[in-house]
């Protein structure tokens, strides 16, 4: 049986690496196609049967207030705002929803300006059957270094040209269970990756890889284009 699951959206950034985009609106509202950002995660939140939704609104918070209830005319879902009266990183806002609401069991978290399609369902998929208190999601890399290396420990290859590596990176989206409170000290600013090192310490978080879905950091105009050509 699925457990119990809420959404969260983390929307409040300022998207100052995607100007001239975000001049005039905020980055949540930046178009996909004929979605924003925002409205595809809110379908896929839907998709899931998920209907209650926190999002954390700070910068132009008015459009994206006024976008997300008309498109609520569509979805039908239990919206709250959590809007910041001071910066509390990106864990401030979740400990206001999981103190100031108790059958909050399971939270869902994403980014607004991050793009996966699919990966809800997999999240859901993969927490039912954990024990853990927070799962981080994430994805292989390659990055490619533009530079000869020089390798000091190789006689064969002193020099490896443009060598390119991987690493698993943070995909910026979590689902925590409400045990995790525990990691917040109230009314104290704390990210995310702080609450991620301070369970594994108690080995309660468990991972989940996405290298099988398309996944973009919608960072910048470049990765916007990406975005809007592979759509």
């Amino acid at each position: 049986m699925s457990k119990s699951y809420s959404g969260y959206i983390s929307a409040g950034g300022k998207g100052t690496r995607l100007l001239p985009v975000t001049s005039k609106i905020p980055k949540p509202l930046v178009m996909i196609r004929n979605k924003t950002l925002i409205e595809l995660w809110i379908e896929q939140f839907s998709e899931n049967k998920i209907t209650n939704l926190y999002v954390s609104v700070e910068h132009m918070k008015e459009q994206i207030i006024e976008h997300l209830e008309e498109l609520n005319k569509k979805y039908n879902l239990n919206i709250t705002y959590i809007v910041e009266n001071q910066p509390m990183g990106t864990g401030g806002s979740i400990y206001k929803v999981l103190e100031d609401n108790q059958d909050c069991e399971n939270l869902i978290i994403v980014m607004a300006d991050v793009v996966c399609k699919g990966v809800v369902s997999d999240m859901i998929k993969k927490f039912d059957t954990t024990n853990s208190e927070l799962m981080l999601v994430n994805r292989t890399v390659e990055i490619q270094v533009p530079f000869g290396v020089i390798n000091e420990d190789s006689k064969d290859e002193f020099i490896v040209e443009k060598p390119t590596k991987k690493y698993l990176i943070n995909s910026g989206l979590y689902v925590i269970n409400r045990k995790i409170k525990k990691y917040f000290i109230p009314n104290e600013p704390i990210g995310l990756p702080d609450i991620v090192n301070k369970a594994n310490i108690e080995k309660k978080i468990e991972t989940m890889n996405i290298d099988h879905l398309a996944w973009f950091d919608v960072g910048n105009p470049e990765d916007l284009h990406k975005v809007r050509n592979l759509f």
